[in-house]
């Protein structure tokens, strides 16, 4: 895994969201937002499956059956508090997600063959994309 040091863009500019740029030996081209990611926290199963991270789809559909089950065996005592707490439990969880979520994905790719190449700022993955593509890459 190589990681390379963070080096200015021409493109920097600190109110814009800053995207990793990654690519492959094919020439394929990602960019992965840093920080949290709201498709991750509120989408999240799709995201997962989106982005071939099977593990984490699997673990979310896990996690949110093992809640309504705790919830469907533990409703006649107390159907209040084991709602608030499988509800805490679930949104603690998607918190966590949307804040590793990026990193998780970055990590995935690197496992796919694609290396860090550059960090640029752009105000949308779309930009972020154009911007990697006409600058020179390590890859």
């Amino acid at each position: 895994m190589t990681l390379l040091a963070w080096t200015p863009s021409l493109h920097e500019d600190n109110s814009l969201p800053k995207y990793r740029i990654m690519i492959n030996d094919r020439g394929d081209i990602r960019a992965v937002k840093a920080g949290f990611s709201w498709p991750a926290f509120s989408l999240n199963i799709l995201w997962a499956v989106a982005n071939g991270l099977w593990l984490v789809a699997f673990l979310t559909v896990v996690l949110a059956g093992c809640g309504l089950l705790l919830f469907s065996s533990a409703a006649p005592s107390s159907p209040v508090l084991v709602l608030l707490g499988a509800a805490s439990a679930g949104l603690a969880f998607l918190v966590f997600l949307g804040f590793r979520a990026n990193d998780m994905l970055t990590s995935h790719l690197e496992g796919h063959g694609y290396i860090n190449s550059s960090v640029v700022s752009a105000p949308n993955l779309p930009d972020a994309l154009e911007i990697a593509s006409t600058e020179p890459h390590d890859a």
